[in-house]
């Protein structure tokens, strides 16, 4: 077993993580779920879903663990999932702006 790093975070055999990462991001359930574990302590969700979803944390973390809601397991839509990657998105250009303003800036 091999130990690893994968994005700062330690794993302890990362071969079986990209295994199972794969795995997981073949659904969009699962990506987005996963997605969110790796991104802990970096985005913080309940901000994330205020401002790119319009719902509060409770909804999110609802459909994200697939909890029971009114005897029926929460999910969210397609067109929640393209709200998601567009916030993914947003948040990338938001960042890579910050970054060229950094390199441009003088000492």
């Amino acid at each position: 077993m091999a130990e690893g790093n994968y994005y700062g975070r330690k794993i302890f055999n990362i071969d079986e993580y990209k295994k199972h990462r794969s795995d997981a991001i073949a659904y969009k359930d699962m990506a987005v779920m996963l997605q969110f574990e790796e991104l802990d302590k970096i985005i913080n969700v309940s901000k994330f879903s205020k401002r790119f979803m319009s719902k509060s944390q409770s909804w999110f973390a609802q459909r994200v663990s697939g909890y029971l809601v009114n005897g029926d397991k929460a999910r969210f839509t397609e067109s929640d999932y393209k709200q998601i990657a567009a916030g993914f998105r947003e948040l990338a250009r938001q960042l890579n702006q910050y970054a060229d303003e950094i390199d441009k800036a003088e000492m």
